[in-house]
C-alpha cells in the first residue's frame, strides 16, 4: 500500500503542482500561526492579568542598615536586561536629625541602570516636567561621577532654610554647585554624590518597570536583592501570575482548538478539490475491486504524507526561527515552549486534521461507482 500511496503523491506534484503547493503552504502557515498564537496570546493575558494588580511597581523594605554603596553594588549584579526593563529606582535618605527646619524628613533619588552605570531616571525627569516640578536635570555624565551640583527649591521661604552661599549649598558636610531650582524637594543631588556609606531609608525602596513584571523577572530581583544584600530586604507577598500556570492550561484548548480546527478544515477543503477531480479514477478502481476501506486508508496515506513533512517544517521553523525572533520582543515568550507543549499542539493539531479528513474522505467515498463516474466526468 506505501508504494501506491507514493506513486500517488508523485502523481498529485507532477500534475496538480499548484493544489499541491497549496496544501503544503496550508499545513506550514497553519501551524506558525498556531504556535505563534499560542505565546502571543499567553503573553497578553499574563500581562492583562499583571495591569490589574499594578505591577508595574515594586516595592520592597530594609530590614538593616544597607549603605548607597552596598545597593549601588547590588543593583549593578542585576542582568543589564533586567535593568533595561526598569525604568526607575526610587530610594530615599532620613535628614530629619540634620535638618529639623525642614517641612520634609528626607530627600529622595531617581536612578535606574544603563549600560553597567547608574543614570538620571529619564522616567522620572519626563514626569517631573509635565507637572511642572522640574525645568531642568542633572546630565548623565554628572550621575555617573557623583558630580557635586544641586537643584535647590525655588520657593524663597524654603531658601532660607538652606545653607547657601556664593551659589553653592552645604548638605550633608559637602558643598555642592547650584544649577538650576525645582519645586520637588528642598535640594536634589546625584546619588552617587552620597558617601557610600550613606545608610538609606529602609521603608521606602521601590522600582517602576515600563511594563508589569514578569514571575521570571521579580525572581530574579528578589533573588539577586536578597543575595547581594546579603538578606538585609524583604518584599510583599506579590501574587505574581506565572506565565505557565496561568495561562497554558485555561486558553491552550480555547484559542487553539479554534486555530487548529479552521486550519485542518481549509486543508481538508484543498484535500477534497483533488478526490472531486479523481472521481472518475476512483470509480475504475472501485469497479475493478477496490474496498471503500482501503480506499479510505489510501486517501488518509496521502494525507499523512502531506501532512507530517509540512508539520515537522513549521515546527522547525518555528523553534529556530521565529521563536528566536518573538523572544527579542517578548523575553518570556520561550518559557511557555517545551517539548511536553510542543507534543501536545503537534498532536492536537494532527488528531483533529485526521478527523475532519476522515469525514470527508468517508462523505466522498458513500456514493456508488457509477455516480462517482458520472460525477468525475464533469471535472476532467
Amino acid at each position: 500500500m506505501g508504494k501506491y500511496i507514493l506513486l500517488n503523491l508523485k502523481k498529485f506534484f507532477r500534475k496538480e503542482q499548484g493544489i499541491f503547493i497549496l496544501c503544503i503552504g496550508c499545513i506550514f502557515l497553519s501551524c506558525i500561526a498556531m504556535l505563534s498564537a499560542y505565546g502571543l496570546f499567553g503573553i497578553y493575558i499574563v500581562k492583562k492579568s499583571a495591569e490589574e494588580q499594578n505591577l508595574s511597581d515594586i516595592e520592597f523594605r530594609f530590614t538593616e542598615d544597607v549603605t548607597r554603596g552596598e545597593f549601588q553594588q547590588a543593583i549593578l549584579k542585576l542582568p543589564q536586561e533586567l535593568n533595561d526593563k526598569i525604568i526607575s529606582y526610587y530610594v530615599d535618605i532620613n535628614i530629619s536629625e540634620e535638618y529639623p527646619e525642614w517641612n520634609q524628613s528626607r530627600v529622595d533619588f531617581h536612578f535606574t541602570v544603563k549600560n553597567g552605570e547608574i543614570v538620571p531616571s529619564q522616567f522620572f525627569v519626563d514626569n517631573g516636567i509635565k507637572v511642572g516640578n522640574l525645568l531642568h536635570y542633572f546630565t548623565e555624565e554628572q550621575e555617573k561621577n557623583g558630580e557635586l551640583v544641586a537643584l535647590v527649591t525655588s520657593y524663597p521661604e524654603e531658601q532660607k532654610k538652606l545653607d547657601i552661599q556664593d551659589n553653592k549649598v552645604i548638605f550633608l558636610g559637602k558643598e555642592y554647585q547650584i544649577i538650576a531650582t525645582q519645586e520637588w524637594s528642598y535640594v536634589m543631588v546625584p546619588f552617587l554624590s552620597l558617601d557610600e556609606d550613606t545608610i538609606l531609608y529602609k521603608s521606602s525602596p521601590s522600582i517602576t518597570l515600563a511594563e508589569p513584571i514578569t514571575k521570571k523577572d521579580y525572581d530574579l530581583f528578589h533573588n539577586t536583592m536578597v543575595e547581594k544584600l546579603d538578606g538585609k530586604v524583604a518584599f510583599p507577598d506579590y501574587e505574581i501570575p506565572d506565565l505557565n500556570i496561568l495561562y497554558r492550561y485555561n486558553t491552550i484548548l480555547l484559542v487553539n482548538l479554534f486555530i487548529i480546527g479552521a486550519a485542518a478544515l481549509n486543508f481538508s477543503l484543498l484535500y477534497r478539490y483533488m478526490l472531486i477531480k479523481r472521481r472518475g479514477e476512483l470509480a475504475i478502481f472501485r469497479t475493478c475491486g477496490l474496498r471503500k476501506g482501503k480506499a479510505a486508508l489510501l486517501y488518509l496515506g496521502e494525507c499523512i504524507g502531506l501532512v507530517l513533512p509540512g508539520t515537522a517544517a513549521a515546527f522547525g521553523c518555528f523553534h529556530w526561527l521565529i521563536l528566536p525572533l518573538l523572544a527579542k520582543v517578548h523575553g518570556d515568550i520561550v518559557t511557555l515552549y517545551s517539548p511536553v507543549i510542543y507534543g501536545k499542539l503537534i498532536a492536537g493539531y494532527l488528531a483533529v486534521t485526521f478527523v475532519i479528513l476522515a469525514v470527508v474522505i468517508g462523505m466522498e467515498l458513500r456514493s456508488s461507482s457509477l455516480t462517482l463516474l458520472l460525477r468525475g466526468k464533469r471535472y476532467e
